[in-house]
């Protein structure tokens, strides 16, 4: 990411005159430039200023900052006073920011610790809000290693990219960049394939950085190591070499001290990631502590005759600011190494530096249960079962009983979902392609493991493919074949066959082939995503399936993989499969000011569907619909009727309404029908409103014809397909607008009640949402009430909280109260503006507890309990909700978890509470609520529903897992290692 920011930084400074450039960026200049023609890349099309901030420093700076600077702006503002020595107001960011492309890049995210990701992340997304609304041209991002990272970005619009491992090819195009065209680098190619070619070499090269390394070590000696932490110890063992070779006054301490550099490089690294939270940050720790750790060392060390220690520590000191083989100055104050992955193997060799077999073991134990020293247990393992040494046998099966244990919760509790010993194990295979065959069979992981480990699964396959014999596959199949009631992921076991056969294994080819050629049309959509092509079907087979598979059964959007489908109706069908990109969908805003989003574009989608409207025979019924879509796309069907609108009749129960176009997913949610396709006037409508945005007089419209007819290419706007949205910053010319929508809305009354409902759900019920939020002219209670009395009774539906009190308060009969509250039961809450009291809740309870049923009121005191953290509206959920409920009652498990009285719930009433539960999820959301629990307590009370539970899916999320737990450092006293605060001065 720092080349990435250094790239747009020399593309900027190349607009300005050479002359006033300094040296320094003179030759910074032609060095990136030099660079971009080595790697065959083009500089950026677009110069943008590189804002570049590192997540941790971020993350640091909000714990400490006031409440006045607590923003991204005042941290940016900070950090280039530092760089430039100058003061620096956010006003001069800002006036950067609206005056020229920008680049932010939130770099090393999954290096926050989980306790401040939240603030984090609010930063980023209030510094977007404010770009978006000064109409600033920035690109954001975010970036972190895949297995620290749960995706949470995606709530916040982000979408999600992933490095993909480098394919053989790849790896073979970055060594050809690496080592040139003369002589010398097309020998170096050529042992790079003979190389490539073993087996246990193709495995290692997966990344750049280990291209790179063994591109290195080949032009050294000529032959390539095989293990990951070969790789890096050879490499190590070549950069010490190469700077030993250089003489001068450095080569000669190298040469004299080789023992001392080693053991310092060991001891900074494992520092390094011990004090991460604490002094330092993943990549150096500060000169004093340096300082203090060489002289400890050097204190240990017998020294050459003519040397003194306070020499030679005064040398490291110097040649560390520089460069001491992989140290160097990383900071105007710091020292470390330039890649995470270095440090991380660098402590690990730290670990196991001891005769001791027994706390090796121990050591081991301790990093492989934490993720953020997971590498450094990964480099521990990979060089037990490396050594050649017999003596190392019992350290390799503490090791794989070690990685069992970390799974099972009578060793690990509920840590034992989060299945890092087969993580690790994984790992391990791949890092060892020369395991032997008894460690090989402990360390593949059961069939059960595998369906709850999705997300390793593809690196599984690539280096287990032949260990998977009929009897694995058969166990694979289990869950296939498993009957509906039996709780098994035939996705993943589905997804897992289907790599297997990918590399090679024709058993796993043959299961999925045979299992894909016996399920439901219903079923198929799903399967097709993950189904090797050609292994388990060929492309004339896949054209077969996709006729037979039901499009309304579609449920997610995935990118579509090029399977060698022709051209026509088979490929276009394979898109729709696929759900779709977002980047397809229509993004403006209403007056400049509310976001409008969702609505699937026609121009889009032309190119992707073609050929839909000449679907082949025997085709599933439901494509009949998509015929009619890729009509209209084409402008060649004859028109939207009745008739051919009974194509669509089974839609509105599938999944399928969120990806068609936009007057399709009109006509879904109850628009009605024009008399003929206006096709022309809809590609117009769309150039409008990329063009213009969207006006109040499109509102009005709306209200009146709906955007179906040829108006809509001068106005309207298709409200129905609107996705429920709030911006993120407070406006108080919001306030404004929602009251001219609000009167059009109401003047309106006697209009179409479908379109009624869809701008009362998808624009005013929003709005509210946003008054509420920010204290800006919130609509009347009574207001509230008509917005949700017009609106369609859906599971689609969203409602905050804030806005359920506002509707429900101030009714002005029980009649009215007991209608507004049953219906907003059966629709979606999210939590909205959080408020340390909320009156208005508490006398709800009071009041629903004395009109409602038993069960309307259980569902609405529930979500009530979902949302809310007041001390008074608990005082009143005890009162009215919890207290009251005995045995005889359906919800008597979950009030017995919840009651304040006495001591914490037992275990025992969490597992019936976990039992009489649909979804064990909700009870986390209200568990995290309860204000008369103690951290300590809530912390234990969740620890206990993931045992209980034993989902490994709910683990990762980070809401419930990362703010339940705190942050747990790596043991030091156990480790039996000294901190630098036992380090003599």
């Amino acid at each position: 990411m720092q080349m990435l920011a250094q790239v747009h930084r020399c593309a900027v400074l190349r607009n300005f005159d050479p002359d006033v450039l300094s040296p320094h960026a003179a030759a910074e200049l032609e060095r990136v430039g030099r660079l971009l023609d080595r790697l065959n890349l083009a500089p950026p099309s677009c110069s943008r200023f590189p804002l570049w901030v590192e997540a941790e420093a971020l993350a640091a700076y909000m714990s400490r900052a006031t409440d006045s600077q607590r923003s991204l702006w005042h941290f940016l503002a900070k950090s280039h006073e530092q760089i430039l020595n100058i003061p620096v107001s956010i006003d001069k960011v800002r006036s950067l920011v609206e005056g020229r492309p920008t680049l932010l890049v939130l770099d090393a995210y999954d290096e926050v610790s989980p306790q401040h990701r939240k603030a984090v992340i609010e930063c980023v997304m209030d510094i977007a809000d404010d770009m978006q609304i000064m109409r600033a041209n920035t690109a954001i991002l975010v970036t972190a290693r895949p297995q620290a990272y749960e995706d949470e970005l995606r709530a916040h619009k982000f979408e999600a990219w992933s490095l993909e491992p480098l394919t053989s090819e790849g790896a073979e195009r970055h060594a050809a960049v690496l080592v040139g065209s003369d002589d010398n680098g097309e020998r170096l190619l050529d042992l790079f394939r003979v190389a490539r070619s073993e087996s246990a070499i193709l495995d290692l090269l997966n990344t750049p950085l280990h291209v790179a390394l063994l591109v290195a070590l080949l032009a050294e000696s000529g032959l390539p190591p095989t293990g990951r932490h070969r790789l890096f110890s050879r490499y190590y063992h070549h950069v010490y070499v190469r700077e030993q070779g250089r003489g001068g006054e450095l080569g000669v301490f190298l040469e004299k001290y080789r023992d001392l550099v080693d053991e310092l490089h060991r001891r900074i690294a494992f520092h390094i990631l011990a004090t991460v939270d604490e002094v330092s940050s993943h990549k150096g720790i500060s000169a004093d502590s340096f300082a203090k750790i060489a002289r400890s060392l050097v204190h240990e060390t017998e020294l050459a005759e003519d040397d003194e220690e306070t020499d030679v520590v005064h040398q490291l000191i110097r040649f560390a600011r520089e460069r001491l083989v992989l140290i160097v100055g990383v900071d105007s104050d710091k020292v470390g190494f330039q890649v995470k992955s270095f440090t991380e193997f660098l402590a690990a060799a730290h670990l196991v530096r001891t005769s001791d077999e027994h706390l090796i073991r121990e050591r081991f134990r301790a990093v492989a249960a934490l993720e953020q020293w997971r590498n450094v247990a990964r480099f521990m393992g990979a060089a037990a079962f490396e050594t050649d040494s017999l003596a190392e046998r019992d350290l390799r099966d503490s090791i794989v009983t070690v990685l069992a244990e970390l799974d099972r919760k009578e060793f690990a509790g509920v840590d034992a979902l989060l299945l890092r010993g087969a993580e690790l194990a994984i790992d391990l295979l791949s890092d060892v392609p020369d395991l032997e065959e008894r460690y090989r069979r402990h360390l593949i992981p059961s069939a059960q493991t595998i369906e709850d480990l999705d997300n390793r699964n593809d690196a599984l396959a690539k280096v287990a493919a032949a260990d998977f014999d009929d009897r694995r596959i058969v166990e694979l199949a289990g869950a296939l074949y498993a009957p509906p009631a039996v709780d098994r992921d035939r996705n993943a076991a589905w997804r897992f066959l289907n790599k297997l056969a990918e590399h090679g294994n024709v058993g796993a080819a043959e299961t999925a082939r045979e299992y894909v050629h016996s399920v439901a049309p219903e079923v198929l959509p799903q399967l097709l995503w993950d189904i090797a092509v050609p292994q388990v079907v060929t492309s004339e087979e896949l054209v077969g399936l996709i006729r037979q598979a039901d499009p309304n059964m579609v449920r997610g959007s995935s990118g579509a993989r090029d399977v060698g489908l022709p051209k026509g109706w088979a490929a276009s069908a394979w898109q729709v499969l696929h759900g779709g990109s977002a980047q397809l969908r229509i993004n403006v805003k209403l007056e400049g000011l509310w976001h409008l989003s969702g609505p699937r574009s026609m121009r889009s989608l032309q190119s992707s569907t073609a050929g839909l409207s000449a679907p082949p025979a025997e085709c599933h019924p439901h494509w009949s619909a998509w015929a009619l879509v890729g009509q209209v796309l084409e402008a060649s069907g004859p028109g939207i009727a009745d008739a051919p609108l009974r194509a669509f009749a089974d839609m509105k129960d599938g999944g399928i309404v969120k990806h068609v176009p936009w007057p399709f997913h009109e006509l879904l949610a109850g628009a009605l029908p024009p008399s003929a396709v206006a096709v022309d006037a809809w590609y117009t409508a769309e150039d409008r409103w990329r063009e213009s945005g969207v006006s109040l007089l499109d509102v009005e419209t709306y209200l009146t014809h709906g955007t179906l007819g040829h108006r809509a290419a001068v106005s309207g706007f298709p409200f129905g397909a609107v996705h429920w949205s709030l911006p993120g910053r407070r406006d108080t010319r919001i306030s404004t607008l929602a009251r001219d929508v609000w009167d059009m809305w109401h003047d309106h009354r006697q209009g179409h009640p479908v379109y009624r409902a869809h701008v009362a759900e998808n624009v005013l019920l929003p709005m509210c949402d946003y008054a509420l939020k920010y204290e800006i002219g919130a609509p009347e209670p009574h207001q509230v009430r008509e917005l949700i009395r017009a609106m369609s009774v859906s599971e689609e539906t969203y409602l905050t909280f804030p806005t359920v009190c506002h509707a429900l308060s101030q009714c002005p009969s029980d009649e009215e109260f007991a209608e507004i509250a049953t219906r907003v039961v059966r629709w979606r809450w999210s939590t909205g503006q959080s408020r340390a009291e909320d009156p208005s809740a508490h006398n709800i309870i009071g009041q629903a507890h004395r009109l409602l049923d038993e069960n309307v009121f259980h569902d609405l005191s529930w979500n009530i309990a979902r949302q809310s953290k007041s001390s008074r509206t608990w005082d009143a959920l005890t009162s009215y909700w919890i207290t009251p409920a005995n045995p005889g009652q359906a919800h008597w498990p979950l009030a017995k978890l919840l009651s304040t009285q006495g001591e914490p719930p037992s275990r025992r009433e969490i597992a019936r509470a976990v039992a009489a539960t649909e979804f064990a999820w909700d009870l986390f959301e209200v568990v995290e609520n309860v204000p008369f629990w103690s951290d300590e307590t809530r912390a234990w009370v969740w620890e206990e529903l993931l045992y209980q539970a034993g989902e490994p899916w709910m683990v990762y999320a980070p809401d419930i897992w990362r703010r339940g737990r705190p942050a747990r450092a790596i043991p030091l006293a156990a480790l039996e290692l000294p901190t630098l605060d036992s380090a003599p001065l």
